[in-house]
């Protein structure tokens, strides 16, 4: 499957990057960078003006929770969809947005305080927060190890997207979703090219690729959190070869009946379904992150044979296991 966009992820990432950078580098870049992002560019360079504040060193400080007490808080704009890179030169700065914005972290981790409380929320790998309309929040500086994406999306785009979805998972200021997989981390990357090339039929991309993601987010979120959950999420992640619902079940002390039966309330699949899935996802993250063969993948994960592997491979994902690699390493950039 050929790539439909002309830059890859790894060099919009880079692009992004460098005009950051540039962006720092004088007070007219910055000024300029400050009418086009904010709704109250205006007020906010009138009262900076007048305390004497020295754009470019402002810019240079290694960490500001607030640019001046003050200025007022900026209000961060957008058109119908953005998305961009959580820079390594962008400052923790207090600030508010006329639209949601979705936060997203493939790799590392991301830190950011929301609301007048300034409440800490943490997100990991492949955890992702949504933001409503008017909600006040910073983000840390994030480090070289860290791939955070954000996403400004219009209150018509996201109504047009996520309303229709079965369960409502946004609820109050913030969201957070707890559960990402290979297929989210997929649509994010989609979304941020799309954002970049608006390339024929732009919107409809968009459109399409946020529902996608939401789907697979309130799936995830629908399902109701329990403490066997993590347990089993534990049980799964031991390096024991053989693993069985009734070992489960004894170390947790359940008969094997009322685990099964609870395993399937939790997670809308049986043990032996959920142990596969998780086998697969592994699988399917060794595939974009490593350059192991299948073959070797395929005993890593634990499948006595390759067939065994191909054949629940292709009917989870629809694909072999090369063809997904040869996507997702398109996607990304690291073909």
């Amino acid at each position: 499957m050929a790539v439909i966009m002309n830059r890859s992820l790894e060099q919009i990432l880079q692009e992004q990057e460098k005009s950051e950078r540039i962006s720092y580098q004088s007070a007219e870049t910055i000024r300029q960078m400050i009418q086009d992002d904010f709704i109250n560019s205006t007020e906010i360079l009138q009262v900076m003006e007048a305390n004497e504040i020295n754009l470019v060193e402002l810019f240079k400080k290694p960490s500001l929770i607030f640019w001046s007490r003050k200025v007022p808080v900026p209000i961060r704009k957008c058109g119908l969809f953005h998305g961009a890179k959580h820079t390594l030169s962008q400052i923790p700065y207090l600030h508010s947005h006329s639209f949601y914005e979705y936060i997203y972290v493939v790799r590392g981790a991301c830190v950011q305080y929301v609301g007048s409380q300034e409440e800490r929320v943490g997100l990991k790998a492949h955890q992702s927060c949504l933001l409503a309309p008017g909600v006040s929040h910073l983000m840390e500086r994030c480090r070289q190890e860290d791939l955070i994406l954000k996403f400004s999306i219009s209150e018509q785009i996201f109504q047009e997207t996520f309303v229709s979805l079965p369960y409502r998972a946004v609820k109050g200021d913030y969201t957070i979703f707890e559960h990402g997989n290979a297929w989210t981390d997929l649509y994010a990357s989609r979304l941020l090219q799309e954002s970049v090339s608006q390339d024929q039929f732009f919107e409809t991309a968009v459109r399409n690729y946020l529902s996608l993601l939401f789907i697979e987010l309130t799936r995830a979120a629908s399902r109701p959190s329990a403490e066997m959950t993590k347990q089993l999420e534990a049980y799964c992640e031991t390096k024991q070869k053989e693993k069985s619902l009734k070992q489960f079940a004894a170390q947790i002390g359940y008969s094997a009946d009322y685990a099964g039966r609870m395993i399937k309330s939790i997670t809308g699949r049986t043990f032996g379904e959920y142990l596969r899935d998780r086998r697969l996802m592994k699988a399917a993250e060794q595939l974009l992150e490593t350059d192991d063969t299948v073959e070797q993948i395929s005993i890593m994960s634990g499948y006595e044979t390759i067939s065994g592997f191909y054949k629940q491979f292709r009917r989870v994902y629809g694909m072999t296991p090369g063809e997904y690699r040869k996507i997702l390493k398109e996607s990304s950039g690291k073909s």
